[in-house]
């Protein structure tokens, strides 16, 4: 079996691909969980939170069709992504003999999350001498997805340096993303990984995760605002 038709690296570089095309897209859309429902609480403009929810809309419906006919936009990726992870890379392990999901952290079938994939890379990173680590379909989603974003800005030329409004913003938003990290751990994901993936599979666990990330951050910036 050559590396081309590997299934785990069909997985590794399938996933890159669609990540990628993920970034750019989601960078061309300005998509943003948190940005779509602050427009909505502080301008009552309702246009990001439309496309959120038509995503999430398009990944359910899609995915569920691909999982009748038996093979298991933003939604087409996630659903490609779990055809991907689900149908291509599973299959025989020539070693073990076992059907397994080749290059799945999870052990099977995945779609997009940004949460313990982050994770896996840094310990790939740190560990690169370990040869029982490889790359995985979420490490390389979460790499293609910044490389597409990155790529996408460059060749709009909208690539912008930002930083930190003052150092209250600096303290604020450190917590903020230590709360967001502790809080994606816990719920298995983020507001990616459960609201498109995970509602997409109709699991009743992403409905309530997703309900109550959208109650936390209006509640968040309604006490903020006052």
């Amino acid at each position: 079996m050559t590396d081309a038709t590997n299934p785990a690296s069909l997985v590794v570089w399938g996933g890159f691909v669609l990540a990628f095309i993920f970034g750019a897209v989601a960078n061309k859309t300005n998509f943003c969980t948190m940005g779509a429902i602050s427009d909505v609480v502080n301008m009552e403009h309702w246009g990001r939170i439309r496309m959120w929810l038509l995503t999430i809309a398009v990944a359910m419906i899609s995915t569920n069709l691909r999982q009748l006919a038996g093979l298991v936009v933003l939604g087409l990726l996630a659903a490609a992504a779990w055809y991907l992870t689900g149908h291509v890379g599973f299959g025989e392990n020539p070693e073990t003999m076992e059907m397994v999901y080749f290059a799945a952290n999870t052990r099977t079938l995945e779609s997009f999350s940004f949460v313990a994939p982050t994770a896996f890379g840094l310990e790939l990173r740190m560990l690169w001498t370990d040869s029982s680590l490889h790359a995985t379909f979420g490490i390389a989603s979460a790499l293609g997805v910044m490389l597409g974003s990155f790529a996408y800005a460059i060749s709009t030329r909208q690539f912008l340096w930002e930083g930190f409004a003052s150092l209250e913003d600096l303290r604020t938003q450190s917590f903020g993303a230590m709360l967001m990290g502790f809080g994606g751990v816990t719920a298995l994901a983020c507001t990616v990984g459960q609201g498109m993936p995970g509602v997409s599979t109709l699991a009743l666990g992403s409905f309530v995760a997703l309900a109550v990330i959208v109650g936390g951050s209006v509640t968040t910036m309604h006490c903020q605002n006052r």
